[in-house]
């Protein structure tokens, strides 16, 4: 299958996948490097309705639909081992969902700020800072509130010393007291 791949080279991988509901875009899941966008198209003919946006720098790599197809039927154990990708996607999806709407909106920030960071790491030459910050809409979009609410409670993670805020950029300062925020629930 490799040689069959049609690469884009570029540099680093930081993606956030969108989709439209109600009329509005929202932010369904960010993705980085080695993860596998696209795969919730296979199942149709239709075209898929979500979209890809870089967020900088990304090398992609694409497999024509029915060459992945014909893998999947050829070999058992790449089948498995998709399905397998796929039953941990829908569980991750369906926990996201549980979990966020019986959490308090400070609480869903706060773990929006923790995807934030898992996805896309920490600044080479600051430690706390995280490597790309996202804009406080899509922070807002994740975390199913406002841009306003978002504006308030960030304001208060920073007034706990749970976070700092450097103009559009944030500052993990206590990752402990950011996860601990990000499980409490009513």
């Amino acid at each position: 299958m490799e040689e069959k791949c049609n690469k884009k080279k570029k540099k680093r991988v930081q993606i956030k996948i969108m989709t439209q509901f109600d009329s509005k875009e929202k932010l369904v899941r960010l993705a980085s490097s080695g993860h596998i966008i696209g795969h919730r198209s296979l199942n149709s003919n239709n075209i898929y309705s979500v979209s890809a946006i870089t967020l900088s720098d990304t090398e992609v790599t694409t497999y024509p639909k029915k060459d992945f197809e014909n893998a999947l039927k050829e070999s058992p154990k790449f089948c498995f081992e998709f399905m397998m990708f796929l039953a941990d996607e829908l569980l991750n999806s369906e926990k996201h969902m549980k979990a966020i709407s019986s959490m308090p909106v400070k609480c869903r920030i706060a773990k929006a700020i923790l995807i934030n960071a898992l996805s896309f790491g920490w600044d080479e030459n600051d430690s706390g800072k995280l490597n790309l910050t996202l804009p406080r809409k899509d922070i807002a979009n994740y975390a199913l509130t406002t841009y306003e609410t978002v504006i308030r409670k960030l304001k208060e993670l920073s007034d706990e010393k749970v976070i700092e805020l450097d103009n559009k950029s944030i500052l993990i300062s206590d990752i402990d007291a950011l996860k601990k925020q990000a499980m409490e629930i009513n």
